[in-house]
């Protein structure tokens, strides 16, 4: 009787501290999702004002990225903002003197992801195309005409390191922490690699593997 006590106390608390523990994580992912969609807002209220679309499609690129110059200044998370066109290739760029002017980012997941339906897009983890070649993570949104023409790509560029701070306000309880992978399991942000200047595969740790297969728990 005792031993049948025993186990049976065993697992009851072993359920009860999982559901705990998913509970915080279903928490986390909602706080992180929250904020990944108000960014995306932040995004098409840039993409839609008036003035910048005027200048976007007159092709004055340059007077309508310095419309965007002090949006870090208000939202600390967003890193750098690119201007291109509807092939992937950058016209403007609010960090000066950039180094990645004329270059045709097509390649990258922001792009691919924004032009597949042209609609915001939340990207993949990338390494960033001028130095110091963080990695991050960019939110891409069209810039259309008023008629539906697409006519540009705002690409705002978050720093990873953001996500974890974003975290630092769930309490996980002490010796515990929490990190987030992208789609396809590449890391966006752990305590163990800050400031990454390479992409790390974790879609093999058992937990990420079970979620990339569409299984849920702990």
């Amino acid at each position: 009787l005792g031993a049948i006590g025993y186990f049976q106390a065993r697992e009851d608390l072993t359920d009860a501290a999982l559901q705990r523990r998913a509970s915080i994580a279903f928490l986390t992912a909602t706080l992180l999702h929250e904020r990944l969609d108000r960014l995306a807002d932040v995004g098409v209220a840039l993409a839609t004002r008036v003035r910048f679309r005027e200048l976007i499609e007159s092709g004055r690129w340059s007077e309508a990225a310095a419309i965007l110059k002090d949006v870090p200044s208000n939202f600390s998370y967003i890193e750098r903002i690119i201007l291109a066109d509807p092939a992937g290739t950058v016209k403007a760029d609010i960090v000066e003197p950039s180094d990645i002017i004329g270059k045709n980012l097509a390649s990258f997941d922001w792009y691919k992801g924004v032009s597949a339906n042209w609609e915001p897009y939340v990207s993949e983890a990338f390494k960033a195309a001028s130095a110091p070649h963080f990695i991050g993570v960019a939110i891409a949104v069209p810039i259309k005409s008023d008629t539906g023409a697409v006519l540009g790509i705002v690409a705002m560029q978050v720093v990873t390191d953001t996500l974890l701070e974003w975290a630092k306000d769930i309490d996980v309880g002490p010796g515990r922490f929490v990190y987030f992978t992208d789609q396809r399991g590449h890391l966006l942000a752990h305590p163990k690699f800050p400031a990454q200047t390479e992409i790390v595969d974790f879609s093999s740790a058992p937990a990420i593997a079970r979620i990339l297969r569409g299984e849920s728990g702990t």
